[in-house]
């Protein structure tokens, strides 16, 4: 294991031991820089953790060193400081919501993006498509893992990707894959060629294939995905869990990057039907 891995994992683990402890001492460190009043105590940011484990602000579950789930310890007036009474743990992105708008303002965009959000239908989306790209459209069936359906995932791309894990999937729904042709070839090294079809970490995710497409167009304007019940209605106000049954719709794109030295067949998100839902957020708890 290299020195900087090695490292990395110590440092997680230490953090892990002691949440607490790390929260007093940057939060101190940042009432410095700020000048501003602290009077916190590990105790004290212990005893105001959610009980049920979730953002007050989102309804999300709070999940340790998890990028925008992570907790983290809001000033409610910021100019106040870190003190008893102005304090409140909410989620990453809740507090990074916050810190850039003003209430008015939250709520504001979120009306306005959930109005957006609630006219996409599978006919708007599928009629934005060329005639060979409908023509080519195919559904499989799986289990959903790390969706990115409701909202974009951007921590890779500013503009935001709609993606999703489409995971255990069944013998009919690997037929209707290699029919496509989807796969995707390496060339290595030594010269010879590396082809993968499916990915396999060896957890419950199974034989799985992530499936995504950028959200934003050439021209930067919003490349819609449509999300759907199982009763085929506009899918919103809930967010896709591990593990909820899905319909997944993609059609198949050629690339070719000789720079690289790769090429290959591979699905480009359409929609997602929402079959059997496990709500995120709503079970398996974990407190920090």
């Amino acid at each position: 294991m290299g020195s900087v891995e090695y490292y990395r994992k110590k440092s997680k683990q230490r953090y892990l031991d002691k949440p607490f402890w790390f929260t007093i001492r940057d939060a101190k460190k940042r009432a410095k820089k700020f000048n501003i009043d602290f009077n916190l105590t590990e105790e004290y940011v212990e005893n105001i953790y959610p009980k049920d484990g979730k953002c007050p602000a989102l309804g999300i579950k709070l999940k340790k060193l998890d990028g925008s789930n992570a907790p983290s310890l809001d000033r409610i007036v910021p100019e106040l400081g870190y003190i008893k009474g102005n304090v409140q743990w909410v989620s990453k992105i809740a507090n990074q919501i916050m810190s850039n708008a003003t209430p008015d303002q939250v709520i504001q965009v979120g009306e306005y993006f959930k109005s957006i959000i609630n006219t996409v239908t599978k006919e708007d989306v599928i009629s934005k498509l060329s005639k060979e790209q409908r023509d080519k459209i195919s559904v499989i069936y799986g289990e959903a893992y790390w969706s990115h359906v409701i909202t974009p995932h951007t921590i890779y791309n500013p503009d935001g990707e709609w993606r999703i894990d489409v995971c255990n999937l069944d013998a009919k729904s690997k037929k209707i894959l290699k029919d496509d042709k989807i796969e995707r070839v390496d060339l290595l090294e030594d010269g010879t060629e590396r082809r993968r079809f499916l990915d396999n970490k060896q957890d419950e995710r199974g034989d799985f294939i992530k499936i995504k497409i950028g959200a934003k167009n050439r021209d930067g304007s919003l490349n819609n995905i449509y999300v759907e019940d199982c009763n085929s209605n506009p899918f919103h106000g809930k967010y896709i869990g591990n593990g909820s049954k899905v319909e997944v719709a993609y059609y198949p794109v050629s690339y070719n990057l000789p720079k690289w030295g790769a090429r290959g067949v591979i699905p480009y998100l359409v929609g997602v039907k929402v079959i059997d839902l496990i709500e995120y957020g709503v079970d398996n708890e974990e407190k920090i």
